[in-house]
């Protein structure tokens, strides 16, 4: 999405889950937010990102408090996105690898050869047919790792005419396809071997240094899986030394585990090798997006001062003349013609504009640069400043037209609450 896609988009979810449309949303409205997103998140971490991000603690999210974090989840939905493609096209050409090695590098006949002393060593009763206990024994020998519940389901997709036996032709392309998938699962481990990056490398080393850890009976054999909730801690302690991930962020890069249930202890496990691979793409989609994240937080966070609202009421909301406006101030600030500002020179237009200073704090100033400095050498295009500043004035329209929404629904539940009484 562009910036103003974006903008408005993020709007129509705010007034979308304001439910009684008081212009607020509040902590049962928030959730739903949350739930929609299908991040993953356990009651505690959401009760959390909903204080981090009530800046005021007035218990209720207002709009420009909801926009850095909608923005947040936009942009882990992209990235789990993303991730999703890169592994679905990484499956698909080892599937079509595996099919190929399969037909090619074995001649037909020995391939159907193989399945048929696969499906006659399974027919124990020599019917010509496998019922549902010689079907689960000949999945289990094959050491697939396939639970109860999936041997179930396959049977049931095989099973053609429903009379709970499976002949050879239904067998046969369910062989071809188990060992497909089979080898389509090896080739992938392989792949994610090769590819294997920096991140990916670490995030192996710190899976493994924790089941060894966890080894109770001290081994030294590592499984490759570890509880969710394990593989989890690794990535907030991680964030917290060099990932910079949030709350948010996380429970994306989570969202994306494959999970199962450990059938002795109902634990939920990762398989985290193939799992380090997905983290790592999801991350570095992050960090893409992370830009365009820094500069609607700065938006969000600068449309609260008062001058910047000043600003707004006194402007028109044209966006050519405001554009024009604001950059002739910028252009008079610009000593030597270059067409870039440093901190200071901002900081002189930011305060001579509207109609009083715009009030911003050393830290906001800093924000606003930091979203507009493309190249991080603390010089601006003065172009770009403009461009801010009318997203900051846009901003606050919407907040404008979220209260007047409000203003209406409440004038209109007080009138209905008048009739009746």
């Amino acid at each position: 999405m562009s910036d103003e896609e974006l903008n408005e988009f993020v709007m129509a979810q705010f007034m979308r889950y304001d439910a009684d449309q008081n212009g607020y949303l509040d902590r049962n409205e928030f959730k739903a937010v949350l739930a929609d997103a299908e991040l993953g998140l356990t009651k505690k971490e959401a009760r959390r990102v909903m204080q981090e991000a009530d800046e005021n603690d007035d218990g209720v999210l207002e709009y420009r408090e909801f926009v850095p974090v909608m923005v947040e989840i936009i942009h882990g939905l992209q990235a789990r996105a993303r991730a999703a493609e890169v592994r679905e096209a990484q499956a698909a050409e080892a599937r079509e690898s595996v099919q190929m090695h399969l037909l090619h590098g074995m001649p037909r006949d020995e391939l159907e050869d193989m399945m048929r002393n696969v499906f006659e060593a399974a027919d124990v009763d020599g019917s010509g047919a496998l019922d549902r206990k010689e079907f689960a024994r000949c999945l289990r020998s094959a050491e697939l790792g396939l639970t109860r519940k999936e041997i179930n389901l396959l049977l049931t997709e095989v099973d053609e005419n429903g009379d709970g036996l499976i002949s050879y032709e239904e067998f046969t392309p369910l062989c071809f396809n188990i060992l497909v998938e089979r080898f389509k699962d090896d080739v992938l481990a392989d792949i994610h071997m090769e590819d294997a990056d920096s991140l990916t490398h670490l995030l192996l080393q710190e899976f493994e240094s924790v089941e060894a850890e966890n080894d109770a009976e001290g081994d030294g054999v590592l499984s490759g899986d570890l509880p969710f909730d394990d593989v989890r801690d690794v990535l907030k302690r991680l964030s917290e030394d060099m990932l910079g991930l949030s709350r948010l962020q996380i429970s994306a890069v989570m969202a994306e585990a494959e999970v199962r249930e450990n059938e002795e202890t109902g634990e939920r496990m990762v398989e985290y090798q193939p799992f380090a691979s997905v983290a790592a793409n999801i991350v570095y989609s992050m960090v893409d997006l992370s830009k365009q994240a820094l500069r609607v937080e700065a938006v969000s966070k600068i449309s609260a001062a008062s001058g910047a609202r000043k600003l707004m009421e006194s402007a028109t909301l044209d966006p050519d003349a405001i554009k024009a406006y604001i950059k002739t101030a910028f252009e008079a600030a610009d000593a030597n013609g270059d067409g870039v500002l440093d901190q200071k020179e901002v900081t002189a237009v930011l305060r001579s504009l509207g109609s009083g200073e715009l009030q911003l704090k050393p830290n906001e100033i800093n924000a606003m640069v930091a979203a507009v400095d493309a190249d991080d050498d603390g010089m601006v295009e003065y172009g770009e400043l403009a461009d801010f500043l009318f997203d900051v004035l846009m901003h606050l329209e919407r907040e404008a037209y979220i209260q007047e929404v409000a203003f209406a629904a409440g004038a209109g539940e007080k009138e209905e609450q008048e009739e009746d009484a």
